[in-house]
């Protein structure tokens, strides 16, 4: 598939156009894989045991808070435990998004408000979509642009269907 784009991207290059998002479309659904999740995959499984790794993560934090900021206890042992506050708050966010729908910044459209999203990442593990091909856009304008989405919420991942309005009000894409 990776040729086929790259000749298609030269292509349209050459004639001083680019690959169309209803061209790109046609391409990946002649392959009934890509994108597809393998039968036998184990997202619930690791749905189950990834709040209990970050919750490790964060038992770290606290015994970097007791051992890696006393100066006196810092010594070559302790250095290779001693992880970094990015990495702790990385934790946080990662349980915090993983417990369901939360809402966050895109960032700030045009004058200068903030364009908040919900957003639910549970959903990538608890459900998974079993063939993302299935979100898609399914129809297209003269000049190849998508102007329909099968699923608004992609999967259930923006609950209330409204990515494609934010992006918009961000001047990020042209709504479909």
């Amino acid at each position: 598939m990776a040729k086929r784009l790259q000749a298609l991207t030269q292509l349209r290059k050459k004639q001083g156009k680019i690959v169309t998002a209803e061209e790109m479309v046609q391409l990946i659904n002649e392959y009934p894989n890509f994108l597809a999740l393998h039968p036998k995959h184990q997202l619930p499984q690791l749905a189950s045991s990834l709040p209990q790794v970050l919750g490790h993560a964060l038992d770290l934090s606290t015994l970097r808070n007791e051992l890696c900021q006393n100066p006196e206890r810092r010594g070559h042992i302790l250095d290779s435990i001693c992880i970094g506050l990015e990495f702790t708050q990385i934790a946080e966010k990662a349980l915090d998004l993983l417990a369901g729908p939360k809402e966050f910044s895109l960032g700030r459209n045009g004058e200068g408000q903030e364009v908040m999203i919900l957003t639910d990442l549970s959903i990538i593990l608890n459900s998974p979509i079993q063939d993302l091909k299935n979100l898609l856009p399914t129809h297209f304008d003269s000049k190849g642009r998508p102007v329909n989405f099968p699923d608004k919420t992609l999967g259930g991942l923006f609950p209330n269907g409204d990515i494609f309005e934010k992006l918009n009000e961000l001047g990020k894409i042209k709504q479909p």
